[in-house]
């Protein structure tokens, strides 16, 4: 994601040469979650089961590899004991302060600590762990406590705005799931060192690059995300500032990234002294005029958590209006390729990670959303993407990920039709929030 810090990367041995929160708590966006569910049982939405005889690049599946998935309890059920299989495979290659990120033959590459997707391994096994079957998952809590524990030096990473990608997954789930004091420290001194990149000119906390730049002042979409270790300080300790921050940085992006269809830019580079927009890119994307699918999931997400946080009314309206861009333009089977308006589709590189990050925030956007027919489109949304990511089409049962189709850098070919990390993390996330959905817990 941070196009300035591509972690480095190191690939795990084989088997074979191995020698040995909000304002509105969680409890409360799930129960508006299941009423919005149960609401759409009664007018006929229901679980469904969804058919794509398409693979990502348009060519024809095979019989077993056809997307017919109902998402089931026992479905959802199979997705985390195969996912707790694949973390306890991959723990036992796994070096200390070592982190996956990306897979190559099927096999994860790891990145180090300071990596913006460190996170994201702690973040699954905290998401394992809160399965109801703590004899069978209880390895997954050991994993996610010693792995979140390496990161804490990341507390005082003052390099880039992902701290808060780091942090969130790993102590944010901790601390939510155990309440740990010691992992809210953590938290709330993450984000004394996240707004310290901020600047009151621009109005926006700075992405990349050093805070003492005085030429560049680069801000991307992705920040979006990092705004909740901000919202989450603010109501447990810390400066009260930290929501202000947040807030106006949300604004920021919502002037200057957002166009008027709901698409978004992945980069904008303000003036320091003006504070106004100096260039609009996607560095990420096929070029400054497309749209890429990963950013605007960021969007949703991003901006779903700011309208949670603060209510106003704004911010609602920008998720909205990138929700419904990323559904409008989703192809057959629901799975976006890298970029919208990448040239060549179908015969370009899916991302299953956008797909993933999309369906976990249109279940959170389905939740605060007041109007009953956007509710149902949002939810039924993201059911549409969960019912292809859990079908054999990108669901892997041999490699080290669980999805398979990920991109992560279609630029730099970097990253190109893998696992990711951060696709499983939010994939199992979304899984996680539509079963609690719509079974009403």
């Amino acid at each position: 994601m941070t196009q300035d810090h591509q972690p480095e990367r190191t690939p795990l041995p084989s088997t074979a040469e191995e020698s040995g929160p909000g304002a509105r708590s969680r409890s409360r966006v799930v129960t508006t979650i299941a009423a919005v569910a149960i609401a759409l049982g009664a007018a006929g939405y229901g679980l469904k089961e969804t058919v794509f005889d398409k693979g990502p690049t348009g060519t024809e599946l095979s019989e077993g590899e056809r997307g017919s998935v109902e998402i089931s309890p026992k479905k959802i059920e199979e997705v985390f004991k195969l996912a707790d299989t694949k973390t306890e495979d991959t723990w036992i290659h796994l070096e200390k302060d070592r982190f996956p990120y990306l897979t190559a033959k099927g096999k994860w590459e790891t990145t180090k600590d300071s990596a913006w997707t460190s996170g994201f391994y702690p973040g699954i096994n905290w998401l394992i762990s809160e399965k109801d079957s703590p004899d069978l998952y209880a390895a997954t809590n050991y994993f996610a406590s010693i792995k979140t524990e390496e990161l804490e030096d990341q507390k005082n990473n003052d390099t880039s705005h992902d701290i808060g990608f780091m942090m969130m997954p790993s102590f944010g789930n901790g601390y939510r799931l155990t309440g740990n004091e010691h992992y809210k420290d953590v938290l709330l001194t993450s984000a004394t060192t996240l707004a310290s990149r901020y600047d009151e000119k621009v109005g926006a906390i700075r992405s990349w690059g050093k805070k003492a730049d005085p030429e560049n002042y680069k801000v991307i979409i992705d920040n979006m995300m990092n705004l909740e270790l901000l919202f989450f300080a603010a109501k447990h300790g810390g400066k009260e500032e930290f929501s202000e921050i947040a807030k106006r940085h949300a604004e920021t992006t919502m002037n200057n990234h957002i166009r008027p269809d709901g698409s978004v830019y992945q980069l904008v580079d303000f003036d320091q002294k003006t504070g106004e927009a100096k260039s609009k890119e996607n560095v990420q994307g096929h070029n400054n005029d497309s749209v890429w699918s990963r950013g605007q999931a960021w969007a949703i997400g991003g901006f779903t958590i700011a309208y949670r946080e603060t209510e106003d009314p704004r911010f609602l309206d920008t998720a909205r209006g990138a929700a419904d861009f990323f559904i409008a333009n989703l192809p057959e089977d629901k799975v976006p390729y890298w970029d919208f308006k990448a040239p060549n589709i179908p015969d370009e590189p899916k991302d299953s990670s956008a797909a993933a990050i999309a369906a976990s925030y249109l279940l959170e956007l389905s939740s605060v959303e007041q109007d009953e027919t956007r509710q149902g489109k949002y939810f039924n949304a993201a059911q549409d993407i969960l019912s292809s990511l859990i079908s054999p089409k990108y669901l892997s049962k041999d490699g080290e990920a669980l999805l398979k189709h990920g991109t992560q850098h279609k630029n730099k070919n970097e990253g190109v039709d893998s696992g990711i990390v951060y696709g499983d993390y939010y994939f199992l996330k979304a899984l996680s929030g539509y079963q609690q959905a719509v079974s009403g817990n």
